[in-house]
Protein backbone atom coordinates (compact mmCIF):
# COMPACT_ATOMS: atom_id res chain seq x y z
CA UNK A 1 0.00 0.00 0.00
CA UNK A 2 1.38 3.38 -0.97
CA UNK A 3 1.91 5.95 1.72
CA UNK A 4 -0.69 8.33 0.30
CA UNK A 5 -3.33 5.60 0.18
CA UNK A 6 -2.24 4.49 3.62
CA UNK A 7 -2.79 8.02 4.96
CA UNK A 8 -6.29 8.14 3.48
CA UNK A 9 -7.11 4.90 5.29
CA UNK A 10 -6.23 6.16 8.74
CA UNK A 11 -8.96 6.48 11.33
CA UNK A 12 -10.56 9.89 11.45
CA UNK A 13 -9.58 10.36 15.08
CA UNK A 14 -6.95 9.15 17.54
CA UNK A 15 -9.76 8.33 19.92
CA UNK A 16 -10.20 5.27 17.69
CA UNK A 17 -6.90 3.79 18.78
CA UNK A 18 -7.02 1.04 21.34
CA UNK A 19 -5.09 3.55 22.03
CA UNK A 20 -11.07 5.21 23.35
CA UNK A 21 -23.29 4.53 24.45
CA UNK A 22 -23.03 2.09 27.21
CA UNK A 23 -19.87 -0.04 27.41
CA UNK A 24 -21.08 -1.73 30.57
CA UNK A 25 -23.71 -0.74 33.08
CA UNK A 26 -24.90 -2.70 36.06
CA UNK A 27 -28.64 -2.84 36.36
CA UNK A 28 -28.47 -2.45 40.15
CA UNK A 29 -25.95 -1.93 42.89
CA UNK A 30 -25.37 -4.91 45.18
CA UNK A 31 -27.31 -4.59 48.42
CA UNK A 32 -24.69 -6.13 50.71
CA UNK A 33 -21.64 -4.11 51.81
CA UNK A 34 -18.45 -5.26 50.21
CA UNK A 35 -16.48 -5.17 53.48
CA UNK A 36 -12.74 -4.74 53.76
CA UNK A 37 -10.62 -5.37 50.67
CA UNK A 38 -7.02 -5.91 49.72
CA UNK A 39 -7.07 -3.26 47.00
CA UNK A 40 -9.45 -0.42 46.20
CA UNK A 41 -9.18 0.68 42.57
CA UNK A 42 -10.60 4.10 41.85
CA UNK A 43 -11.54 4.61 38.21
CA UNK A 44 -13.19 2.04 35.94
CA UNK A 45 -11.61 2.92 32.62
CA UNK A 46 -9.04 0.93 30.68
CA UNK A 47 -6.34 0.90 33.36
CA UNK A 48 -8.63 0.47 36.35
CA UNK A 49 -10.60 -2.39 34.84
CA UNK A 50 -7.40 -4.16 33.81
CA UNK A 51 -5.96 -3.73 37.31
CA UNK A 52 -9.09 -5.12 38.94
CA UNK A 53 -9.24 -8.19 36.68
CA UNK A 54 -5.57 -8.99 37.15
CA UNK A 55 -5.63 -8.61 40.92
CA UNK A 56 -8.79 -10.65 41.28
CA UNK A 57 -7.21 -13.37 39.16
CA UNK A 58 -4.25 -13.29 41.56
CA UNK A 59 -6.60 -14.05 44.42
CA UNK A 60 -6.89 -10.55 45.85
CA UNK A 61 -10.15 -9.08 47.07
CA UNK A 62 -10.83 -5.86 45.19
CA UNK A 63 -13.39 -3.15 44.80
CA UNK A 64 -13.55 -1.17 41.55
CA UNK A 65 -15.09 2.28 42.08
CA UNK A 66 -16.40 4.21 39.08
CA UNK A 67 -18.09 7.60 39.27
CA UNK A 68 -20.15 7.16 36.09
CA UNK A 69 -22.86 4.62 35.29
CA UNK A 70 -20.56 2.39 33.26
CA UNK A 71 -17.12 0.90 32.92
CA UNK A 72 -15.05 1.81 29.88
CA UNK A 73 -14.22 5.54 30.05
CA UNK A 74 -13.12 6.47 26.50
CA UNK A 75 -14.63 3.31 24.99
CA UNK A 76 -17.98 4.42 23.60
CA UNK A 77 -20.45 2.35 21.61
CA UNK A 78 -23.80 3.57 20.34
CA UNK A 79 -26.45 1.29 18.83
CA UNK A 80 -28.41 2.75 15.93
CA UNK A 81 -32.08 2.11 16.74
CA UNK A 82 -33.02 1.99 13.06
CA UNK A 83 -30.64 -0.82 12.11
CA UNK A 84 -29.71 -2.27 15.52
CA UNK A 85 -26.06 -1.85 14.54
CA UNK A 86 -23.43 -1.14 17.20
CA UNK A 87 -21.01 1.66 16.28
CA UNK A 88 -17.79 2.24 18.20
CA UNK A 89 -16.85 5.91 18.21
CA UNK A 90 -14.27 6.08 20.97
CA UNK A 91 -11.66 3.34 21.29
CA UNK A 92 -11.96 1.12 18.22
CA UNK A 93 -8.65 -0.23 16.97
CA UNK A 94 -5.88 -2.39 18.45
CA UNK A 95 -2.38 -3.12 17.21
CA UNK A 96 -1.19 -6.58 16.14
CA UNK A 97 1.69 -8.48 17.69
CA UNK A 98 0.98 -7.25 21.20
CA UNK A 99 0.86 -10.25 23.57
CA UNK A 100 -0.63 -8.13 26.36
CA UNK A 101 -3.70 -7.43 24.18
CA UNK A 102 -4.21 -11.03 23.12
CA UNK A 103 -3.79 -12.44 26.63
CA UNK A 104 -6.08 -9.95 28.34
CA UNK A 105 -8.85 -10.07 25.75
CA UNK A 106 -8.72 -13.87 25.69
CA UNK A 107 -9.27 -13.76 29.46
CA UNK A 108 -12.38 -11.71 28.78
CA UNK A 109 -13.53 -14.06 25.99
CA UNK A 110 -13.12 -11.34 23.38
CA UNK A 111 -12.01 -12.29 19.88
CA UNK A 112 -10.25 -9.88 17.56
CA UNK A 113 -10.44 -9.61 13.80
CA UNK A 114 -9.18 -7.31 11.06
CA UNK A 115 -10.36 -3.74 11.08
CA UNK A 116 -13.17 -3.44 8.56
CA UNK A 117 -11.66 -0.31 6.97
CA UNK A 118 -14.87 1.62 7.60
CA UNK A 119 -12.57 4.59 8.17
CA UNK A 120 -10.93 4.37 4.77
CA UNK A 121 -11.99 5.82 1.45
CA UNK A 122 -11.46 9.15 -0.24
CA UNK A 123 -10.63 12.33 1.68
CA UNK A 124 -12.09 15.68 0.75
CA UNK A 125 -10.10 18.61 2.10
CA UNK A 126 -12.01 21.73 3.08
CA UNK A 127 -11.44 24.86 5.11
CA UNK A 128 -14.13 24.42 7.75
CA UNK A 129 -13.98 28.15 8.58
CA UNK A 130 -15.16 29.17 5.13
CA UNK A 131 -16.68 25.98 3.78
CA UNK A 132 -14.51 26.18 0.68
CA UNK A 133 -12.63 23.24 -0.86
CA UNK A 134 -8.86 23.38 -0.52
CA UNK A 135 -6.53 22.20 -3.25
CA UNK A 136 -4.45 20.32 -0.72
CA UNK A 137 -1.99 17.70 -1.90
CA UNK A 138 -0.42 15.56 0.84
CA UNK A 139 3.35 15.06 0.75
CA UNK A 140 4.51 12.52 -1.80
CA UNK A 141 4.99 8.88 -0.91
CA UNK A 142 8.76 9.23 -1.31
CA UNK A 143 8.91 12.25 1.01
CA UNK A 144 6.71 10.59 3.60
CA UNK A 145 8.63 7.30 3.59
CA UNK A 146 11.90 9.16 4.09
CA UNK A 147 10.40 11.13 6.97
CA UNK A 148 9.06 7.94 8.55
CA UNK A 149 12.54 6.43 8.50
CA UNK A 150 13.89 9.51 10.25
CA UNK A 151 11.05 9.20 12.78
CA UNK A 152 12.03 5.59 13.46
CA UNK A 153 15.65 6.66 13.97
CA UNK A 154 14.53 9.22 16.55
CA UNK A 155 12.42 6.62 18.35
CA UNK A 156 15.49 4.40 18.53
CA UNK A 157 17.62 7.30 19.75
CA UNK A 158 15.11 8.00 22.51
CA UNK A 159 14.17 4.39 23.20
CA UNK A 160 13.45 5.16 26.86
CA UNK A 161 10.17 6.73 25.69
CA UNK A 162 8.86 3.34 24.59
CA UNK A 163 7.39 2.30 27.94
CA UNK A 164 6.64 5.67 29.48
CA UNK A 165 8.47 8.85 30.36
CA UNK A 166 11.56 7.31 31.95
CA UNK A 167 13.76 10.25 31.08
CA UNK A 168 17.46 10.83 31.68
CA UNK A 169 18.76 13.78 33.68
CA UNK A 170 19.27 16.17 32.04
CA UNK A 171 16.44 15.76 29.56
CA UNK A 172 17.73 16.28 25.99
CA UNK A 173 16.88 19.82 25.03
CA UNK A 174 15.60 18.93 21.57
CA UNK A 175 12.79 16.93 23.17
CA UNK A 176 11.63 20.16 24.79
CA UNK A 177 11.46 22.15 21.56
CA UNK A 178 8.04 23.02 20.13
CA UNK A 179 7.14 20.14 17.86
CA UNK A 180 7.01 22.37 14.78
CA UNK A 181 10.62 23.42 15.32
CA UNK A 182 11.68 19.86 16.18
CA UNK A 183 10.10 18.58 12.96
CA UNK A 184 11.90 21.15 10.84
CA UNK A 185 15.27 20.45 12.52
CA UNK A 186 14.92 16.72 11.87
CA UNK A 187 13.54 16.76 8.34
CA UNK A 188 10.11 15.52 9.40
CA UNK A 189 8.03 18.07 7.51
CA UNK A 190 6.41 15.44 5.27
CA UNK A 191 5.30 13.44 8.30
CA UNK A 192 3.76 16.32 10.24
CA UNK A 193 0.26 15.87 8.71
CA UNK A 194 0.30 12.21 9.72
CA UNK A 195 1.50 12.97 13.25
CA UNK A 196 -1.16 15.66 13.55
CA UNK A 197 -3.82 13.14 12.54
CA UNK A 198 -2.68 10.54 15.05
CA UNK A 199 -2.22 13.10 17.81
CA UNK A 200 -5.57 14.86 17.54
CA UNK A 201 -6.67 15.71 21.03
CA UNK A 202 -3.29 16.65 22.52
CA UNK A 203 -3.65 20.36 21.77
CA UNK A 204 -1.94 22.60 19.23
CA UNK A 205 0.42 20.02 17.77
CA UNK A 206 3.07 22.44 16.50
CA UNK A 207 3.38 24.13 19.90
CA UNK A 208 3.50 21.20 22.33
CA UNK A 209 6.93 19.95 23.48
CA UNK A 210 8.28 17.47 20.94
CA UNK A 211 8.49 14.73 23.55
CA UNK A 212 4.72 14.30 23.45
CA UNK A 213 4.09 13.63 19.73
CA UNK A 214 7.25 11.49 19.60
CA UNK A 215 6.04 9.45 22.54
CA UNK A 216 2.47 9.30 21.22
CA UNK A 217 3.22 7.77 17.82
CA UNK A 218 5.37 4.67 18.26
CA UNK A 219 6.85 2.46 15.57
CA UNK A 220 4.45 -0.45 15.96
CA UNK A 221 1.43 1.78 15.45
CA UNK A 222 2.87 3.34 12.30
CA UNK A 223 3.87 -0.03 10.91
CA UNK A 224 0.51 -1.64 11.64
CA UNK A 225 -1.29 1.27 10.01
CA UNK A 226 0.83 1.22 6.86
CA UNK A 227 0.49 -2.56 6.54
CA UNK A 228 -3.27 -2.60 7.09
CA UNK A 229 -2.91 -4.88 10.12
CA UNK A 230 -4.90 -2.96 12.70
CA UNK A 231 -7.51 -5.01 14.53
CA UNK A 232 -10.82 -4.51 16.25
CA UNK A 233 -13.18 -6.75 18.17
CA UNK A 234 -14.66 -9.50 16.01
CA UNK A 235 -18.12 -8.37 17.09
CA UNK A 236 -17.31 -4.76 16.09
CA UNK A 237 -18.26 -3.75 19.62
CA UNK A 238 -15.50 -2.63 21.99
CA UNK A 239 -18.11 -2.29 24.74
CA UNK A 240 -18.06 -6.06 25.12
CA UNK A 241 -14.62 -5.80 26.73
CA UNK A 242 -16.15 -3.92 29.63
CA UNK A 243 -19.37 -5.91 29.70
CA UNK A 244 -17.40 -9.13 30.09
CA UNK A 245 -14.99 -7.61 32.61
CA UNK A 246 -17.92 -6.36 34.67
CA UNK A 247 -19.48 -9.80 34.71
CA UNK A 248 -16.22 -11.35 35.92
CA UNK A 249 -15.81 -8.75 38.65
CA UNK A 250 -19.45 -9.03 39.68
CA UNK A 251 -20.33 -7.36 42.98
CA UNK A 252 -16.79 -6.00 43.29
CA UNK A 253 -17.87 -3.15 40.97
CA UNK A 254 -19.39 0.04 42.36
CA UNK A 255 -20.89 2.28 39.67
CA UNK A 256 -22.29 5.77 40.19
CA UNK A 257 -19.96 5.92 43.17
CA UNK A 258 -17.48 8.53 44.35
CA UNK A 259 -14.83 8.58 47.03
CA UNK A 260 -16.11 11.20 49.44
CA UNK A 261 -13.09 10.76 51.73
CA UNK A 262 -9.90 8.73 51.73
CA UNK A 263 -7.57 8.60 54.70
CA UNK A 264 -4.27 6.71 54.81
CA UNK A 265 -3.44 5.67 58.37
CA UNK A 266 -0.10 5.41 60.13
CA UNK A 267 -0.49 1.63 60.34
CA UNK A 268 -0.59 1.48 56.52
CA UNK A 269 -4.31 0.84 56.20
CA UNK A 270 -6.58 3.01 54.11
CA UNK A 271 -10.08 4.11 55.09
CA UNK A 272 -12.48 5.07 52.30
CA UNK A 273 -15.98 6.44 52.43
CA UNK A 274 -17.93 5.75 49.27
CA UNK A 275 -21.00 7.69 48.21
CA UNK A 276 -23.30 5.90 45.77
CA UNK A 277 -26.30 7.57 44.19
CA UNK A 278 -29.46 6.42 45.94
CA UNK A 279 -27.62 4.53 48.69
CA UNK A 280 -26.24 5.24 52.12
CA UNK A 281 -22.55 6.08 52.37
CA UNK A 282 -20.35 3.02 52.76
CA UNK A 283 -17.09 2.87 54.68
CA UNK A 284 -14.47 0.23 53.99
CA UNK A 285 -10.81 -0.40 54.64
CA UNK A 286 -8.18 -1.37 52.11
CA UNK A 287 -4.52 -2.34 52.26
CA UNK A 288 -3.71 -0.67 48.94
CA UNK A 289 -5.38 1.95 46.76
CA UNK A 290 -4.90 2.54 43.05
CA UNK A 291 -5.61 5.90 41.39
CA UNK A 292 -6.65 4.72 37.93
CA UNK A 293 -8.33 7.97 36.92
CA UNK A 294 -6.79 11.02 35.20
CA UNK A 295 -4.48 12.34 37.90
CA UNK A 296 -5.57 15.98 37.83
CA UNK A 297 -5.60 17.58 41.25
CA UNK A 298 -9.39 18.20 41.37
CA UNK A 299 -9.95 14.46 40.84
CA UNK A 300 -8.31 13.82 44.23
CA UNK A 301 -11.02 15.76 46.06
CA UNK A 302 -11.51 14.11 49.47
CA UNK A 303 -8.11 12.41 49.48
CA UNK A 304 -5.60 13.21 52.22
CA UNK A 305 -2.85 14.25 49.82
CA UNK A 306 0.44 15.30 51.35
CA UNK A 307 2.52 18.21 50.10
CA UNK A 308 4.59 16.12 47.70
CA UNK A 309 1.56 14.49 46.09
CA UNK A 310 -0.22 17.80 45.78
CA UNK A 311 2.84 19.47 44.22
CA UNK A 312 3.19 16.76 41.56
CA UNK A 313 -0.42 16.36 40.49
CA UNK A 314 -1.01 20.08 40.62
CA UNK A 315 1.33 20.44 37.64
CA UNK A 316 -0.71 18.30 35.25
CA UNK A 317 -3.18 19.81 32.79
CA UNK A 318 -5.47 18.10 30.32
CA UNK A 319 -6.87 18.71 26.85
CA UNK A 320 -10.04 17.36 25.31
CA UNK A 321 -11.53 15.76 22.25
CA UNK A 322 -15.25 15.23 21.69
CA UNK A 323 -16.47 12.19 19.77
CA UNK A 324 -19.90 12.12 18.17
CA UNK A 325 -22.16 10.32 15.74
CA UNK A 326 -24.15 12.57 13.41
CA UNK A 327 -27.10 11.39 11.36
CA UNK A 328 -26.54 12.94 7.98
CA UNK A 329 -26.99 11.52 4.49
CA UNK A 330 -25.33 14.23 2.37
CA UNK A 331 -21.78 12.90 2.88
CA UNK A 332 -21.12 9.98 0.51
CA UNK A 333 -20.59 6.65 2.21
CA UNK A 334 -16.97 5.90 3.08
CA UNK A 335 -15.88 9.53 2.54
CA UNK A 336 -13.98 11.65 5.06
CA UNK A 337 -14.26 15.43 5.17
CA UNK A 338 -10.99 16.76 6.63
CA UNK A 339 -10.49 20.24 8.04
CA UNK A 340 -7.42 22.00 6.63
CA UNK A 341 -6.32 25.62 6.85
CA UNK A 342 -4.36 26.78 3.77
CA UNK A 343 -3.05 29.86 5.59
CA UNK A 344 -1.60 27.91 8.52
CA UNK A 345 1.69 25.96 8.78
CA UNK A 346 1.30 22.46 7.37
CA UNK A 347 -2.37 23.32 6.68
CA UNK A 348 -3.23 22.38 10.27
CA UNK A 349 -6.40 24.12 11.43
CA UNK A 350 -6.45 26.12 14.64
CA UNK A 351 -8.35 24.92 17.69
CA UNK A 352 -11.07 24.81 18.85
CA UNK A 353 -12.62 23.33 15.72
CA UNK A 354 -14.10 20.22 14.18
CA UNK A 355 -11.29 17.92 13.07
CA UNK A 356 -13.21 15.82 10.57
CA UNK A 357 -16.31 13.83 9.65
CA UNK A 358 -15.75 10.19 8.78
CA UNK A 359 -17.75 7.09 7.86
CA UNK A 360 -19.37 4.63 10.20
CA UNK A 361 -20.70 1.14 9.64
CA UNK A 362 -24.14 2.52 8.84
CA UNK A 363 -24.89 4.60 5.72
CA UNK A 364 -26.22 8.00 6.70
CA UNK A 365 -24.36 8.06 10.02
CA UNK A 366 -20.96 9.75 10.28
CA UNK A 367 -18.44 9.96 13.09
CA UNK A 368 -17.37 13.48 13.97
CA UNK A 369 -14.53 14.76 16.16
CA UNK A 370 -13.95 18.14 17.79
CA UNK A 371 -10.79 19.31 19.52
CA UNK A 372 -9.81 22.03 21.93
CA UNK A 373 -6.46 23.06 23.36
CA UNK A 374 -8.12 24.51 26.47
CA UNK A 375 -7.13 23.01 29.82
CA UNK A 376 -10.80 23.15 30.83
CA UNK A 377 -13.45 21.14 29.08
CA UNK A 378 -15.70 22.58 26.42
CA UNK A 379 -19.42 21.94 27.00
CA UNK A 380 -20.83 19.20 24.80
CA UNK A 381 -23.48 21.66 23.67
CA UNK A 382 -20.72 23.79 22.11
CA UNK A 383 -19.20 20.92 20.13
CA UNK A 384 -22.65 19.66 19.08
CA UNK A 385 -23.43 23.11 17.69
CA UNK A 386 -20.04 23.17 15.94
CA UNK A 387 -20.76 19.83 14.25
CA UNK A 388 -24.03 21.18 12.80
CA UNK A 389 -22.83 24.72 12.04
CA UNK A 390 -19.71 23.47 10.25
CA UNK A 391 -21.80 21.35 7.91
CA UNK A 392 -23.93 24.40 7.18
CA UNK A 393 -20.80 26.38 6.24
CA UNK A 394 -19.87 23.57 3.89
CA UNK A 395 -23.16 24.14 2.10
CA UNK A 396 -24.69 20.93 3.35
CA UNK A 397 -27.33 19.79 2.90
CA UNK A 398 -27.39 21.05 -0.67
CA UNK A 399 -31.12 20.40 -0.90
CA UNK A 400 -32.72 22.76 1.60
CA UNK A 401 -35.67 20.40 1.93
CA UNK A 402 -33.38 17.56 3.01
CA UNK A 403 -33.27 16.52 6.69
CA UNK A 404 -30.98 18.62 8.84
CA UNK A 405 -28.01 16.99 10.60
CA UNK A 406 -28.85 15.41 13.94
CA UNK A 407 -26.18 14.80 16.58
CA UNK A 408 -27.31 11.42 17.87
CA UNK A 409 -24.66 11.13 20.59
CA UNK A 410 -21.69 13.25 21.65
CA UNK A 411 -19.18 12.35 24.35
CA UNK A 412 -16.42 14.46 25.85
CA UNK A 413 -13.06 12.81 26.42
CA UNK A 414 -11.83 15.28 28.99
CA UNK A 415 -9.20 15.13 30.19
CA UNK A 416 -7.96 13.20 27.16
CA UNK A 417 -4.24 13.93 27.25
CA UNK A 418 -2.39 14.96 30.41
CA UNK A 419 0.84 16.89 30.08
CA UNK A 420 3.09 19.44 31.77
CA UNK A 421 5.17 22.36 30.53
CA UNK A 422 8.77 22.46 29.40
CA UNK A 423 10.15 23.69 32.71
CA UNK A 424 8.38 20.94 34.62
CA UNK A 425 9.78 18.28 32.28
CA UNK A 426 13.26 19.78 32.54
CA UNK A 427 12.98 19.86 36.34
CA UNK A 428 12.28 16.14 36.61
CA UNK A 429 8.49 16.06 36.80
CA UNK A 430 8.17 12.52 35.51
CA UNK A 431 10.71 11.08 37.93
CA UNK A 432 8.87 12.78 40.76
CA UNK A 433 5.58 11.28 39.59
CA UNK A 434 7.00 7.77 39.18
CA UNK A 435 8.67 8.05 42.60
CA UNK A 436 5.19 8.34 44.15
CA UNK A 437 4.43 4.77 43.06
CA UNK A 438 3.75 2.90 46.32
CA UNK A 439 4.07 5.99 48.53
CA UNK A 440 1.61 5.61 51.43
CA UNK A 441 0.38 2.34 49.87
CA UNK A 442 -0.95 4.28 46.90
CA UNK A 443 -0.35 3.32 43.27
CA UNK A 444 -0.99 5.05 39.96
CA UNK A 445 -1.74 3.89 36.46
CA UNK A 446 -3.21 5.24 33.24
CA UNK A 447 -2.22 7.09 30.09
CA UNK A 448 -0.39 9.89 31.91
CA UNK A 449 2.21 7.37 33.06
CA UNK A 450 2.36 5.22 29.93
CA UNK A 451 0.94 6.12 26.51
CA UNK A 452 -2.45 6.98 25.07
CA UNK A 453 -3.31 3.50 23.86
CA UNK A 454 -4.66 0.36 25.47
CA UNK A 455 -1.67 -1.89 24.86
CA UNK A 456 0.71 0.56 26.52
CA UNK A 457 -1.62 1.20 29.46
CA UNK A 458 -2.07 -2.52 30.11
CA UNK A 459 1.62 -3.29 29.71
CA UNK A 460 2.67 -0.49 32.04
CA UNK A 461 0.13 -1.69 34.60
CA UNK A 462 1.33 -5.28 34.27
CA UNK A 463 5.05 -4.51 34.44
CA UNK A 464 5.27 -1.49 36.74
CA UNK A 465 2.19 -1.51 38.96
CA UNK A 466 0.83 -5.01 39.63
CA UNK A 467 4.14 -6.41 41.00
CA UNK A 468 4.50 -3.49 43.41
CA UNK A 469 0.91 -3.82 44.62
CA UNK A 470 1.11 -7.53 45.39
CA UNK A 471 4.52 -7.38 47.02
CA UNK A 472 3.96 -8.13 50.70
CA UNK A 473 0.18 -8.24 50.27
Amino acid sequence: MGVRSWMSGLPASPAAWGLLCLPFALTAQPAAPIGDVDVAIIGGGSSGTYTAIRLQDLGKKVVLVEASDRLGSHAHTWTDPRTDTAIDFGVQIFEPDKPIIDKYLARLNISLGPSDLEVGGPHTYLDFRTGKPVDYVPPSAEETVAAIERWYALLEKYAYLDDGYFLPDPVPEELLLPFGEFAKNNGLEALVPVVALFAEGIGNILEVPAIYPLHFLDKSLLQASSAGKLRTTAARNVSLIYKNAGEILGTSVRLNTRVSSLSRKKDGSISLQLSTAGSRPETLRAKRVVAAFPQLLPNFDGWDLDGGERAVFGELAGTSIHCAIVRYSDIPDNYTLQNVAPDRPYNIADLPSVYNYGPSRVPGLVKAYFGSASTTDVPVSVSSKAFVDTLARLGLPKDRSAPKPIVEVNKSHFPYFLRVGVEQIRSGFYKKMYDLQGHRNTFYTGAALSRQNSASIWKYTEDEVIPKIVQGL
